[in-house]
């Protein structure tokens, strides 16, 4: 059951993707995951009305949880940086080397390593992320000059990093709670620190144009939060029933879809490229399922 679950957070995850870099507004990517936190905590208030379970079987879950939401916090507005400085087909891909990083995170944090059949499948996961990472060359050292060079591959970069350890808090989080009262009480604490953000800030640079940015893009940031919502749902369904590593990488499926989509309605280049590395990280996929 927790494949299902992690390919409904690829899927919805994707879709979100492609929210984010056609939301076109002049908002600041801290103005953007606030407006997506707002509208995204009612659809998971619901989700969590409709879970029958006790909602926490002790109080373990707090600390955890809250450090996840602190974390969560800066990698959040680091992805919405990330694409809005970058094609999709760039900053996607990368989030496929979240395996990678999740082994030695896992290993220390929960104790646990992939087996032999699921660390083969990681690998082949970032050999196609490194295959992915084109402008229209493939030589060695192009992927690397691609990270140092990119601020939206390098933002991306350090989201994917944050996530490596949050993921593995999320997984003791879950041992206690259920998967949607995390996900409220996640979205409430990253609300009330891009609140505060947001207040620190300088007057001039306060929810910059934010009538103009609902008028004109509110659908889209609501398209965001509902999708980005959706998504983190699902991964928490699965997390709390396997390793974080495996469901991590089963999610990374939605990369295929965000290049897909980014080829058709966004008229992206390299696409050919992007996806044929996407497809190798596919195969690591695939057997991570059969040999987990």
């Amino acid at each position: 059951m927790w494949f299902y679950f992690a390919l409904l957070s690829a899927f919805f995850n994707a879709i979100g993707n492609i929210a984010r870099r056609t939301h076109g507004s002049l908002a600041q990517p801290v103005e953007l995951s606030w407006w997506s936190m707002l509208f995204g905590m009612p659809l998971g208030i619901g989700l969590l009305l409709t879970t029958h379970r006790p909602y926490y079987t002790s109080t373990a879950f707090i600390a955890p949880m809250v450090i996840t939401a602190l974390i969560n916090t800066v990698a959040s507005v680091l992805q919405f940086r990330a694409y809005k400085l970058a094609d999709a087909s760039v900053i996607s891909p990368i989030a496929n080397l979240l395996p990678i990083f999740l082994i030695p995170t896992s290993f220390l944090m929960l104790g646990v390593l992939p087996g032999k059949g699921g660390i083969i499948g990681i690998l082949l996961i970032v050999v196609g992320v490194y295959y992915s990472s084109v402008s229209g060359k493939h030589d060695l050292l192009h992927p690397l000059q691609q990270l140092i060079s990119n601020r939206g591959s390098r933002s991306m970069l350090g989201a994917v990093a944050l996530w490596s350890i949050s993921g593995n808090l999320e997984r003791i989080a879950l041992r206690s709670a259920v998967p949607a009262l995390l996900l409220v009480l996640q979205a409430a604490i990253m609300f009330i620190c891009l609140s505060i953000i947001l207040l620190v800030r300088p007057q001039t640079k306060r929810l910059k144009r934010g009538e103009k940015v609902i008028r004109r893009w509110g659908w889209h940031i609501a398209a965001i939060a509902v999708f980005a919502t959706l998504s983190v749902y699902f991964q928490y369904q699965a997390v709390a029933l396997i390793d974080p590593s495996y469901v991590l990488a089963v999610k990374r499926l939605d990369v295929l879809i965000t290049i897909l989509f980014a080829g058709l309605f966004l008229r992206e280049k390299h696409i050919l490229k992007r996806f044929e590395g996407s497809v190798i990280a596919l195969i690591g996929v695939v057997i991570i399922f059969i040999f987990k």
